[in-house]
């Protein structure tokens, strides 16, 4: 199946890169349940550790997607691994971060992509242990502005209206 327009929207085009030969693009819908399948079609090798990047994805998908993409990634080959980002609820949020998560919340909504699963880093790290995950790490926002933004003289700082956990299989 080729589509000359993903290697471009992907930046592949944009840049001059090329494409690495161990890359396909696979039509997917998350809300169908049919991830595993669709991915085998394309050629996945379910028996390869694998690693699942799934940033930006979570919020836009209902809660029975959400646990069937965990599940999907839970049953990969011990040493698979998925990160992804997830948007807390407001009453988890403080300060800045209720307002930005609000106004980003309508922004998207307006044009169609109504943010569908808000879930707590708590709720998401007992999910992941009962999916069987051996090693779950949320990267706080505590831990992250220490991390990447300690010392910085511009007073620039992380928000916390987005998060990412990694979890290992």
């Amino acid at each position: 199946m080729s589509q000359p327009w993903l290697g471009r929207r992907c930046g592949f085009g944009k840049r001059g890169l090329p494409k690495p030969a161990n890359l396909t693009f696979v039509p997917v819908d998350l809300e169908d349940g049919r991830l595993g399948e669709r991915l085998v079609e394309f050629g996945f090798d379910l028996d390869t550790p694998s690693f699942c990047s799934a940033l930006g994805v979570m919020l836009y998908l209902d809660r029975q997607a959400v646990d069937a993409l965990l599940g999907f990634a839970s049953s990969l080959t011990a040493g698979s691994e998925i990160v992804f980002s997830f948007a807390p609820p407001e009453d988890d949020l403080q300060g800045d971060d209720v307002r930005m998560a609000v106004d980003a919340a309508e922004r998207v909504a307006a044009i169609g992509e109504p943010w569908k699963t808000r879930l707590r880093p708590r709720e998401l790290v007992e999910c992941l242990t009962h999916f069987g995950f051996s090693d779950v790490f949320h990267l706080t926002l505590e831990l992250a502005q220490q991390r990447y933004f300690a010392g910085r003289e511009d007073g620039l700082k992380l928000s916390g209206f987005e998060q990412i956990i990694c979890a290992i299989v």
